[in-house]
């Protein structure tokens, strides 16, 4: 018989990522193999009893051996278009937009490398969603906080480089927003 009482599980550590305009909850907590989830989101202080949730996301994350390098960037693409009237007055074909983040991720060892990216990089490829947290620890609920997470794709990933320093590697990788 199936039970939601039995086991129960309360991952104790729920990250809020909130904007103006979005929220990105994250729970992290160490592997559970279940035959069914189920996710319970209550909010006693909020007086319409009300939760919108965008996107539901239940997998693994990887956390990285070190951090990224210095001289990563985050881009807004904006895909809409000005154009003018004989007279100067700009006319807005308002159109979606989206972010970029292109970083750098260095001074691998082998065995993260090799072992957990690689094959991270070939299962997730471009074909899979992923969230993408700059700084996971950084949950305050405020713009920054938020321009930080990027719910997407990996859109691109340069080789993996042994950087000849103690069996060491770096990739540099590129990942777009969802619309």
């Amino acid at each position: 018989a199936d039970s939601w009482a039995a086991p129960a599980y309360n991952s104790g550590g729920l990250a809020v990522y909130e904007a103006s305009y979005t929220s990105i909850l994250l729970w992290y907590f160490t592997t559970k193999t279940y035959r069914y989830w189920r996710c319970i989101l209550n909010d006693p202080t909020n007086p319409d009893n009300f939760i919108s949730v965008g996107v539901a996301w239940l997998g693994t994350y990887v956390s990285g051996e070190r951090n990224f390098q210095h001289g990563w960037s985050i881009e807004n693409i904006d895909l809409s278009g000005v154009s003018y009237a004989d007279d100067g007055t700009p006319y807005t074909d308002e159109l979606g937009s989206y972010k970029n983040v292109n970083l750098n991720v260095g001074f691998m060892t082998e065995s993260w490398g090799m072992g957990t990216l690689a094959p991270l990089l070939r299962r997730v490829g471009k074909k899979k969603d992923i969230i993408l947290a700059l700084y996971p620890e950084r949950t305050s609920g405020t713009d920054v906080e938020h321009n930080l997470v990027l719910y997407g794709r990996l859109d691109k990933a340069g080789p993996l480089v042994n950087t000849n320093r103690l069996q060491h590697f770096s990739v540099s990788l590129g990942f777009r927003e969802n619309g």
